[in-house]
């Protein structure tokens, strides 16, 4: 029986989903070496604004961006965000008439550890404030929703010098980035938060790990947005399982991941469905991989159809051995069975992020695909695609489309001293008579002019800064501490 259900799924995979029309489209897009897609939305003209972070900004360290494209995946624009550290975008939200919100993680901090981030752009992705939140350990944001009060709910992990292995952290603000709230759960196990959905205006349910019984399981908790947690309820009646991504369909709550296989020592698929209150309904999981096997995200159509990112490094499934692989799965909703499968991979490590559903009734996915189909090679491309409402594909994808802006600047990182500064810093000659731009920690402008040998900091605040001087075509940058 083992040996059938791997032919069956071959042959399904070797005839995936039919059609090739104007509502379907498969895009990786790149910039250089380093591209990775995290989070997309659609918006109400049926464009889609695409997050993550890319090394095509910077030459130093990967940028986070926010790509808008039409409704069929051609670039827009792209405007990037972050400072001389590693920035991250996780997830975009788009407020219709006012802009959009970009969640994930920064490095770009004044002790150089990860906090939580949030930029608040306008409707053209210029940057309009820049928040961050966090503490002395690293902080790492897995998802994002935004709120009723258009507020946004910030969920993901701590680990440090605090922590007691990976606590849970959690963050609320208002709609300008202040903060209303902030939560950390910690037991002896690791426990971190992966998935946030609203339920309604008053409530949210968060997906991830905690504690419990010395074991780190898959769980659901229920939370007023005031901080006050409704409920929590283990997914533990499979076993040792780790939610990775839910999802609110009607009167459910789906929730995907993986369950601990203890013979095999390896990590089996595994989806499950509870009521609103948390309450076990019906999983369902598969053993017969032999290495370890997922699902990282999930989205439901509606009762007879949901989609899953499968992500395996079993070889019967991974027909490019450079990494892992991703498939996307296409389940039953309502009794949990498998129906189809399809590829999306190329040599080396391939992931899909987020799933979410479309205006016309299909569905669009964005992640991080190899940049060669077929040989091994030390690049990762944005990958974006998008399915028809009856299962329309495009089976080969678009490929090298540009990451950046057409007309952005090119990034290059300058060299100033003394920095750490308590006044004035020293610019290269060649650069004097440029025009400059000094930004604080929120991206508030807060000093312009002509670049002198010296610019003075000595009427700004102690803090994290950073500078832009503009010359020709080019975009010199640097990230200032004031002492």
């Amino acid at each position: 029986m083992e040996i059938l259900r791997k032919l069956l799924f071959v042959s399904i995979c070797m005839v995936p989903f039919l059609g090739n029309t104007q509502i379907a489209f498969y895009k990786k897009y790149t910039g250089g070496p380093f591209d990775q897609g995290n989070g997309l939305t659609q918006l109400p003209d049926s464009s889609y604004a695409v997050t993550g972070t890319s090394g095509s900004f910077n030459n130093t360290s990967g940028q986070a961006f926010l790509m808008l494209v039409d409704s069929l995946g051609n670039q827009a624009w792209t405007k990037d965000y972050g400072g001389s550290g590693e920035d991250i975008g996780v997830r975009v939200l788009h407020v219709p008439g006012d802009g959009f919100f970009i969640a994930g993680y920064s490095g770009s901090t004044m002790d150089g550890n990860f906090d939580f981030v949030l930029y608040k752009t306008d409707e053209q992705g210029n940057l309009q404030w820049e928040k961050m939140y966090g503490g002395m350990d690293w902080d790492r944001l897995n998802d994002a929703a935004l709120l009723s009060d258009g507020g946004v709910i910030l969920v993901g992990e701590t680990k440090g010098f605090l922590s007691q292995k990976r606590d849970i952290f959690m963050v609320r603000t208002t709609p300008l980035g202040d903060t209303v709230w902030t939560k950390t759960i910690r037991t002896p196990e690791d426990d971190f938060a992966n998935a946030v959905e609203v339920l309604s205006t008053n409530e949210f349910i968060v997906g991830g790990n905690r504690g419990e019984f010395g074991l780190s399981k898959g769980m659901l908790m229920s939370y007023d947005i005031d901080g006050t947690e409704n409920w929590l309820e283990f997914m533990d009646q499979a076993g040792v399982t780790t939610v990775n991504d839910i999802a609110i369909h009607q009167s459910l709550i789906y929730l995907a991941g993986s369950k601990d296989n203890s013979t095999s020592e390896k990590q089996d698929l595994w989806v499950a469905k509870t009521n609103l209150s948390g309450v076990f309904v019906a999983h369902y999981w598969e053993a017969f991989y032999d290495l370890d096997t997922y699902f990282s995200a999930l989205s439901v159509k509606n009762a007879d159809t949901m989609y899953l990112a499968m992500i395996t490094e079993s070889p019967e499934n991974n027909p490019y051995p450079g990494g892992v692989d991703v498939y996307v799965h296409t389940y039953n909703a309502s009794n949990l069975s498998f129906k189809a499968s399809r590829p999306f991979s190329g040599y080396n490590d391939d992931v899909i992020n987020q799933f979410i559903g479309t205006n016309d009734g299909g569905f669009a996915l964005v992640g991080t695909v190899s940049d060669d189909q077929e040989n091994l090679s030390s690049g990762t491309n944005v990958m974006l695609a998008k399915i028809g409402p009856n299962g329309e594909d495009t089976l080969d994808a678009d490929l090298d489309l540009d990451l950046v802006n057409l007309t952005s600047y090119e990034k290059k990182t300058l060299t100033i001293y003394p920095n750490p500064t308590r006044s004035d810093i020293n610019i290269p000659s060649e650069l004097v008579g440029q025009i400059y731009e000094l930004r604080n920690l929120q991206g508030k402008t807060v000093q312009t002019g002509l670049v002198t040998q010296k610019i003075s900091l000595y009427n700004l605040d102690v803090g994290i800064y950073f500078l832009n001087i503009k010359e020709e075509d080019q975009m010199w940058s640097a990230k200032i501490l004031k002492r």
